[in-house]
């Protein structure tokens, strides 16, 4: 992608566009500092961007690299942490914090760029933007290294300047860990009334996902439940899908409350075969159970839609 700037207060883009496609000459106004610009194809106040998620893709993709990643990352989990040297950046604070947590494992980088001339006569030099990963051995990070961006420019960029070019890397990284590292939720509450019931199945065919919400005190109303659950579970939209259902159990606070496998028993959960459930009792009240629930929920989503598992 190639973004130009203004180049009166180089802090604002004016326009970008994709490599393969056609180039049109633009008059844009900065919303900054009001300046006219006139972009053409002899413009020279652009800087580019480069894919970062199809870098990582094809680097993970590496049969070569992935052992390289697993090997290096086994050997600083089992190395002695009471050695108080500090010979990389996993023997840092920062880093044992970030990590603690054994089941999942973050990638950290070094982000850093440098000028070099483009030509030995030229006066225009080019920036480039690297990504260097930390999971990966010293002696591989540079030779694995990604590049995320290249600004051409005549003299040493500015703090706007670079501030702008440094911007569009942090937001490719941003949405990157939202698609990768978190789940993010479009959620509709639809009401179990009779008169509602027949709007469910408009939602089926675009959903990831079931959380399916039980009085548990209420045992008169747990037959109709499940009359529910199989419609469900029989429609066309959702019956050839492996998606999660999450039974939320609430007011199991309550004295006569059924108990989970009563529950489990008395919805047939037993047969269901071809998607992941989980009974979870809840409190909405207090919040008991929630937390637990949908990090559940979240970790199935992530290893269906993301991991394809």
């Amino acid at each position: 992608m190639i973004h130009y700037y203004c180049m009166s207060c180089k802090q604002q883009i004016l326009y970008y566009t994709k490599l393969k496609e056609r180039f049109r000459k633009q008059k844009n106004t900065c919303a900054i500092c009001n300046a006219q610009c006139e972009i053409t194809t002899k413009s020279k106040n652009y800087f580019m961007s480069v894919d970062l998620k199809y870098q990582l893709k094809m680097m993970f993709d590496s049969v070569e690299i992935k052992k390289e990643i697993f090997d290096f990352i086994n050997k600083m989990d089992n190395r002695n942490n009471d050695e108080i040297a500090i010979r990389d950046i996993y023997d840092s604070e920062l880093y044992k914090e970030i990590n603690s947590d054994t089941n999942m494992k973050y990638i950290t980088y070094n982000l850093s760029t440098d000028g070099a001339p483009l030509t030995k006569s030229g006066k225009r030099g080019f920036w480039l933007l690297q990504i260097i990963l930390n999971c990966l051995p010293p002696k591989s990070r540079f030779k694995y290294s990604l590049i995320c961006g290249m600004l051409t420019c005549t003299e040493e960029p500015n703090s706007d300047l670079a501030n702008l070019y440094f911007n569009n890397f942090k937001e490719q990284a941003a949405l990157l860990y939202n698609e990768v590292g978190n789940v993010g939720f479009t959620a509709f509450d639809m009401s179990g009334h009779d008169r509602y019931r027949s709007l469910w199945e408009h939602y089926y065919k675009d959903c990831q996902g079931v959380i399916f919400i039980i009085d548990s005190s209420d045992k008169l109303r747990l037959v109709v439940a499940k009359e529910e659950l199989d419609m469900l579970l029989q429609h066309p939209d959702i019956a050839g899908r492996k998606m999660p259902i999450l039974f939320l159990a609430n007011k199991m606070d309550l004295p006569d409350s059924l108990t989970t496998v009563k529950l489990v028993s008395g919805l047939g959960l037993d047969k269901i075969q071809n998607k992941p459930w989980h009974v979870r009792t809840t409190n909405a009240i207090t919040g008991e159970g929630l937390q637990a629930a949908i990090e559940w929920f979240t970790d199935q989503i992530r290893d269906i839609h993301i991991n394809k598992r």
